[in-house]
């Protein structure tokens, strides 16, 4: 943006239009936040208690169990039988559960990784197309803020394309700028691209045909607004019911894991 504002001579301008988009960009990742606080802390607090079960429970009922010769249910041989790999083989454990996310984390930030994580993420059932709205969204807003700044097409399309966080977007982007550089419509080119919505295109086509292309992509940017929050509200809704009936059936396991055996020695001393 700063370097859009110094090719432009407007750089008082761009610098106000880059704190309206930080401003955006953060209520955005905020509302996001919000919506996955919730099931953050319920997977934390399984994990805590899975923990404590692993730790302490299920090796004072192995030992209690293994004095009496009656066959276990499978919860509970399940829950020994982790407790015995976590007990046997912790160092690997340990190395699993914080060396793998290392090496994930590193892995994305080369190149490719961020490519296969980039095309990962816009093809995730429910989040998907939530990420895919928020990059539409932020690619409309920022080629209207280069737009109305005076920046030639081609050098707005190659500003728009670093500053997408999404590389499949940000090569596409590219690509359409050199079929615009070939003497392609902008229409064109992003229509043959395959990487943006019917709603984009139609929208693009009809601003350049009109000779309004930055109040229809605006328009674009309003809309994607609307749905990514919409997109926001439903992810809340989806979530908490799925999250509610995972959390039972694992309560429900670990009770099963506990309680069992001590029904089955119940009938055995009967």
């Amino acid at each position: 943006m700063i370097r859009a504002g110094e090719t432009s001579g407007m750089l008082g301008q761009t610098l106000d239009r880059f704190v309206t988009l930080a401003d955006r960009e953060m209520r955005t990742r905020q509302r996001v936040k919000e919506a996955t606080r919730y099931p953050k802390i319920v997977v934390l607090s399984l994990t805590i208690a899975f923990g404590v079960l692993i730790a302490f429970v299920i090796p004072r009922f192995a030992e209690v169990f293994s004095r009496f010769n009656t066959p276990l249910p499978l919860p509970t041989r399940v829950m020994i039988g982790i407790n015995n790999v976590f007990h046997t083989y912790w160092y690997i454990v340990l190395v699993a559960l914080f060396g793998i996310p290392f090496l994930i984390r590193h892995y994305i930030r080369t190149p490719q990784g961020k490519y296969l994580w980039d095309r990962f993420k816009i093809r995730i059932p429910v989040f998907g197309p939530l990420f895919l709205k928020i990059a539409l969204s932020r690619f409309a807003y920022i080629f209207v803020m280069l737009n109305r700044s005076g920046i030639p097409i081609l050098q707005t399309l190659s500003i728009t394309s670093s500053t997408i966080d999404n590389v499949i977007l940000s090569q596409s982007i590219e690509e359409i700028g050199k079929k615009v550089r070939e003497g392609s419509s902008l229409t064109d080119a992003m229509s043959g691209s395959g990487r943006f919505t019917p709603l984009v295109i139609q929208m693009l086509s009809v601003g350049e045909s009109s000779g309004t292309l930055d109040e229809m992509l605006m328009r674009v940017t309003e809309y994607y607004d609307i749905e990514v929050e919409n997109s926001i509200k439903k992810l809340s809704t989806y979530v908490e019911p799925t999250l509610t009936l995972f959390l039972g059936v694992v309560v429900l396991f670990l009770a099963l894991a506990v309680f069992l055996p001590w029904w089955n020695l119940a009938s055995l001393f009967r």
